[in-house]
């Protein structure tokens, strides 16, 4: 997590990010398996709402990289790096 929790209206919003998009520039580095996320929670007893993956589609296998690493190409990423803003 990098970006900070957002609380409205009684939900907390959670953004989720991830190193990999760092670790994908390593040629020999599997990328890109990770996809962002928003949760939202109840405040008070942690129930979750909503859970929306960023992008929705699955990442789909793309040629290897020359120094041998597979790769799923930049579907795989969109990591949310932020506190979310709700428009309620």
């Amino acid at each position: 997590m990098t970006g900070a929790p957002t609380l409205a209206a009684g939900r907390l919003y959670v953004p989720l990010s991830s190193g990999e998009e760092v670790a994908g520039a390593n040629p020999k580095y599997e990328c890109c398996k990770f996809r962002g996320s928003l949760s939202a929670l109840d405040a008070a007893t942690g129930k979750s709402h909503l859970e929306e993956i960023t992008p929705s589609r699955e990442p789909r296998t793309r040629p290897a990289k020359p120094a041998g690493g597979a790769t799923l190409g930049t579907i795989g990423r969109a990591g949310i790096w932020s506190s979310p803003t709700i428009d309620l």
